[in-house]
């Protein structure tokens, strides 16, 4: 590998190249970083698979690593010695969740003495280019300090990741403190959905968010079929007037339903249920016009009733999907890797709040 001395202008030029976010629902945090690489999907997949590799940039992984196995990953200067199977520090345990080569790894990660938490990678090819892959990594159901610090962190050692990709240090002296202020916007808050009810009765499920997005824009979104595929479902049929029949299937199966009212662009309710089940609920979506800090906007209010079984999974998707939906209206892509994000922070704040009888 060689050396070559990078400029305080190369480091600004590499971190433009990044997004980042910090997210924070209740009293979970998790982080969201995206770079792209100047390599086919394939190659980028070994640097975080092959051991050789990812030695280079991250850690010495040590242990089975299919899926469902537990291992070590050695990080640091650690990295660089012998192997230890007595050391108790500078390395994180590892369980892998999830394998689907070469586009996505999920893992459960304990670094040392801190509480597990789960970090997602996604690789997918930039506008069907195959020399080119933008990589997405979250890191989820963190506190907020240790959000910022792991951002923090792992820009420096998706930077890195540059320059094993090409083959070279990446020549910065100290890259997590340099990165560190870049971490310090506020984090964006979002409201933990309400739950009540349930101890063995029908629970009532509600979250709002405000949408930068007219009443119109957003109505755009709930009212057709093509217009719920891009957030919602992978397929849906929709036809807002009462008495109008809805329809969409899900990776976990269909739910069929009857619009039961409706005022466009203001109000749409539907009482629906899933497939092969007997109990059905009333999804109602109300958008009211609100402006914030002089922009115009919407606040969507997404109310579900009659809930049955696991309230607690059933509301964190209900903030996953309104993530979406306020995506959607707003221009952007959204049934993405989003979803997996939002859901499982969603679902991990309100196990803490809804521990019992809810949680499941």
């Amino acid at each position: 590998m060689t050396t070559t001395r990078r400029s305080p202008a190369d480091l600004s030029a590499a971190v433009a190249g990044t997004t980042r976010e910090v997210v924070r629902l209740g009293v979970r945090s998790g982080l969201r970083v995206s770079r792209t690489y100047p390599t086919d999907v394939a190659d980028l997949w070994s640097c975080w698979t092959d051991p050789a590799r990812l030695v280079r940039w991250l850690g010495r992984p040590e242990g089975d690593r299919r899926e469902g196995a537990e291992l070590r990953l050695v990080m640091g200067a650690a990295a660089q010695q012998p192997p230890d199977a007595d050391a108790t520090t500078g390395f994180a345990r590892l369980r892998v969740v999830h394998c689907d080569p070469p586009h996505r790894l999920t893992v459960r990660w304990a670094w040392e003495d801190e509480e597990p938490s789960l970090v997602d990678l996604r690789l997918r090819p930039v506008d069907a280019d195959p020399e080119r892959t933008e990589l997405v990594l979250e890191h989820l159901v963190l506190d907020e300090p240790a959000a910022r610090g792991y951002g923090a962190g792992w820009e420096d050692l998706l930077l890195r990741l540059d320059a094993a990709v090409i083959g070279s240090d990446p020549g910065f002296a100290d890259l997590e403190a340099a990165l560190a202020p870049h971490w310090q916007d506020e984090a964006t808050p979002y409201p933990l959905p309400e739950v009540t009810g349930g101890d063995g009765e029908p629970a009532t499920l509600c979250t709002r968010r405000w949408v930068a997005a007219s009443p119109g824009a957003v109505w755009e979104c709930v009212s057709s079929g093509p217009a719920l595929e891009r957030w919602y479902a992978t397929t849906a049929q929709v036809d807002p007037r009462v008495g109008g029949t809805f329809r969409c299937t899900f990776d976990q199966g269909a739910a069929t339903g009857e619009v039961r009212r409706c005022a466009a662009p203001y109000e749409l309710a539907v009482s629906w249920r899933w497939d092969g089940t007997g109990t059905a609920s009333l999804m109602t979506l109300t958008l009211e016009p609100q402006q914030r800090d002089g922009r115009p906007g919407t606040l969507v209010t997404w109310r579900e009733e009659g809930v049955t079984g696991n309230a607690v999974g059933y509301a964190a998707g209900l903030h996953a999907h309104l993530a979406g939906l306020a995506r959607a209206a707003t221009g952007l892509t959204s049934r993405d890797t989003r979803w997996y994000a939002d859901f499982v922070l969603a679902h991990s704040a309100l196990r803490g709040r809804y521990a019992d009888p809810f949680a499941s």
